[in-house]
């Protein structure tokens, strides 16, 4: 396999961990290479990202079977919800749009939702417009 050739490459005794991506076929390939006693020494993680990303699915959307974790995590996908909802509004009125772009160098972007991370950046962004100090400027203009 392409693990033992690379091993084989940099020297047995100067190799300790194996990091591969998360994928199925990766993760089988690396217990079958560490289930031989030559390589026994060898420890067999994944990427952090695979494993920090797993871990904030996790919290962020958190099972409903286990309601402590639910209990205690569920306000970041109704944040996620909120966020949403505001931004759609802001882009979708024609008004409510000027007067953020007139009160706001940065511009509200829909970021693709490829990964948990793309609601952060959303969040990121509304946290950098001080969407709080634009819905006062919005309510000020209603009086």
């Amino acid at each position: 396999s392409l693990f033992k050739e690379v091993i084989k490459e940099v020297g047995e005794e100067n190799v300790v961990q194996i990091i591969a991506d998360n994928a199925p076929v990766c993760n089988r390939v690396g217990m079958n290479l560490l289930s031989d006693p030559k390589y026994s020494h060898m420890f067999f993680g994944r990427l952090v990202w695979d494993i920090v990303y797993l871990a904030l699915m996790g919290v962020s959307y958190p099972s409903k079977e286990d309601l402590k974790a639910y209990s205690l995590c569920s306000w970041i996908e109704e944040l996620e919800h909120e966020v949403k909802s505001i931004r759609k509004f802001v882009v979708n009125h024609h008004h409510a749009l000027s007067i953020f772009n007139k009160h706001f160098d940065l511009r509200l972007l829909k970021v693709a939702e490829t990964r948990f991370a793309s609601f952060v950046v959303m969040l990121k962004r509304f946290k950098l417009t001080v969407i709080g100090n634009f819905i006062v400027v919005m309510m000020m203009r209603r009086l």
